[in-house]
């Protein structure tokens, strides 16, 4: 659809409601093949408020073999169908478990599809993907536009991801599984993983390339806003260039959002002056960050805690990159543990060679340092450039290693 009809449905859509059209609210029909209960609870979840778990909107309970969800939302919303499930481990002990149906809720009727109960995607499932069984269950609605935008997105998508997925669960096979008891082979593992990672390289484009051609679905919009939201990935001029996209889309509200989130990121834009931040050095002496700052140089600052089984897993990879940068390089790493005994042992564990820092015991002065940098994981590294602005800010050292590989011939 081009720029012009989109407008015109926009108006289209005012219009109606200026002359007093009633808004109907949705209705979801379950029309499960088989396995579904009386008794069992029906939840619609929405994804957006909570990513990880959701929000619910409402509940039925399965009557006569199937179910209806009804209610009204703003707009059309990311939501997930839970229904509720026993299942069984290996040894027979049962656990409780829900399935999970996603989809693009707007105010029209709609009917979720499948041939059986157990033929639906869990929400979770030991060394399983949703996306094995996603095609398994047929979402469709009657009118509106949301819901078949987001089946075209999930037809383009799905077979990436779960290639993606694929090679991700070769590399944990490879890494963890396959022999507890032996190392894994180390050239199988750089080789699986070097192809994970394109995988999920193809995802991420063809995914950009979605949103590029549908600008004005509501899920590309969604996606562009889930897009802004990444610290220090995206300069001021694609975050604008983000927003402006998505100025022909029909779904109002959620553009305001995203115009929302875009001028809340620019703080956090890739090319932006570096933050300071309150520090303490091991000789117990609060300073600030800029102390340790070195103009003219390509500064790394490592967030980790002694506790942080990733953060230490990563210290080889970055003691490679500081030897490979040489003088162009210097390594900070802030510790965020809490006992500062616990912090210096690891120190002395890891034998690195670089400045060692840890955030103030004082619960707002540490909170400044993660607000300002945007973080609730780590590791996470911040690269800065000679001229004091943020590269890149990353849970991966691989992306650190990336970045300077551009910037500097390791």
């Amino acid at each position: 659809m081009n720029v012009k009809s989109v407008g015109w449905a926009v108006a289209l859509g005012l219009g109606l409601a200026a002359c007093g059209q009633k808004e109907e609210g949705f209705s979801i029909v379950g029309k499960i093949g088989g396995g579904l209960e009386d008794g069992t609870v029906v939840r619609l979840m929405d994804m957006e408020q909570e990513p990880s778990k959701g929000v619910e909107i409402v509940r039925d309970t399965v009557r006569s073999g199937g179910f209806i969800l009804k209610g009204k939302v703003k707009s059309p919303t990311l939501c997930r169908v839970e229904i509720e499930v026993t299942r069984y481990y290996e040894g027979g002990k049962p656990y409780e478990a829900k399935t999970q149906t996603m989809l693009m809720v707007e105010n029209v009727p709609m009917t979720m599809e499948a041939a059986r109960l157990d033929s639906i995607p869990l929400t979770w499932e030991f060394r399983k993907s949703p996306l094995q069984k996603e095609r398994n269950v047929r979402v469709m609605a009657q009118g509106g536009r949301a819901q078949k935008e987001y089946n075209e997105y999930r037809e383009a998508l799905h077979a990436l991801e779960l290639a993606a997925w694929e090679a991700d669960n070769r590399v944990w096979t490879l890494r963890y599984a396959d022999d507890r008891m032996k190392e894994p082979d180390t050239d199988s593992l750089a080789w699986y993983t070097r192809l994970a990672k394109e995988a999920e390289q193809k995802v991420s484009k063809a995914r950009d390339h979605f949103v590029q051609e549908h600008p004005g679905y509501a899920i590309s919009v969604y996606l562009a806003q889930q897009k802004a939201d990444a610290t220090f990935a995206y300069t001021v001029e694609e975050l604008n260039a983000l927003a402006e996209s998505a100025s022909v889309t029909y779904d109002t509200l959620r553009l305001v959002a995203l115009r929302q989130a875009v001028e809340e990121a620019k703080a956090y834009a890739k090319g932006v002056a570096y933050h300071d931040f309150l520090v303490v050095t091991e000789q117990g002496v609060e300073k600030n960050f800029s102390d340790f700052y070195t103009p003219g140089k390509y500064v790394l600052i490592d967030f980790w805690a002694s506790w942080c089984v990733p953060c230490r897993a990563s210290v080889p990879q970055v003691k490679e990159l500081a030897a490979a940068c040489g003088d162009k390089l210097t390594v900070l790493s802030v510790s965020l543990d809490r006992s500062e005994a616990d912090w210096k042992k690891a120190v002395r564990e890891e034998q690195m060679p670089w400045r060692q820092l840890i955030l103030p015991s004082d619960r707002e002065k540490q909170c400044e340092a993660t607000e300002r940098y945007r973080f609730n994981a780590i590791p996470y590294m911040v690269l800065i450039d000679p001229e004091g602005k943020v590269l890149c800010g990353t849970h991966s050292p691989d992306e650190v290693s990336e970045v300077l590989e551009k910037e500097l011939p390791l």
